[in-house]
């Protein structure tokens, strides 16, 4: 079983995908441009989520998604039905990541956070991840390349240093405290398909036919995306 935490811009980009599954319609901010970069990204994206029990994924998120969908502003019908949508989809991977995560993973250790701001900068992506690593979660699946996905190889060496007992026993720094390594592989959907399941072609020609072009496949769905957003305007 993989363990995937998903984070606010991974729901975000469920919502176009949902439209669509819906026949629904979205506005051009909602979607990801050019979608001659991001196309594939939403085809793993659906098939994750939609395969989910076959490949024995589990999903979740935090209590820092939750707070980030609160601030979403509201104004009209389009916004307020996007808002519900993923205060929905939150509310829901955060009973899961209840279930799961592990005793500590509140408050967050100072240290831990401290290590997570200076790599990351962002308030929001550095509260994400540690909450992510100390409720155990295996994956950190994001679209967020600018600012969390560069930092993939570091993010899964982070450490700090844990006081504790010793802690108590030698406030001074009469000795060394332990310091535990945690990370976590932070992974954008296609990356994580490709790397743990199997690589998109051979998805899409499993599903829908050996004949299907993979690139026609996904330029459909660039497509078919792009077409929402005109019903809307």
């Amino acid at each position: 079983m993989y363990q995937l935490y998903l984070d606010t811009c991974i729901l975000n980009d469920t919502f176009p995908l949902w439209q669509c599954e819906q026949g629904g319609s979205v506005h051009l901010q909602d979607i990801k441009i050019p979608l001659s970069r991001w196309a594939a990204e939403y085809v793993a994206l659906y098939h994750l989520l939609d395969l989910d029990d076959q490949w024995e994924l589990e999903f979740g998120t935090s209590e820092a998604t939750l707070d980030e969908i609160s601030r979403f502003q509201v104004g009209g019908t389009h916004a307020d039905e996007k808002k519900a949508f993923l205060e929905d989809i939150a509310d829901t991977l955060y009973s899961n990541f209840l279930e799961k995560c592990k005793p500590e993973s509140i408050p967050i250790v100072p240290n831990l956070l401290q290590r997570a701001r200076k790599l990351l900068g962002d308030e929001g992506d550095a509260l994400q991840i540690c909450q992510a690593v100390q409720g155990g979660w295996e994956f950190f699946i994001t679209t967020d390349f600018r600012t969390i996905l560069v930092h993939q190889s570091s993010l899964e060496e982070i450490v700090f240093k844990t006081h504790g007992y010793q802690g108590k026993l030698w406030p001074q720094g009469g000795c060394d405290p332990p310091v535990e390594k945690l990370g976590i592989k932070a992974r954008s959907p296609l990356q994580f398909l490709e790397q743990h399941l199997l690589p998109l072609p051979m998805l899409i020609r499993t599903l829908y036919g050996s004949w299907t072009d993979p690139d026609e496949f996904v330029d459909q769905t660039a497509r078919a995306l792009l077409a929402l957003s005109r019903q809307r305007s």
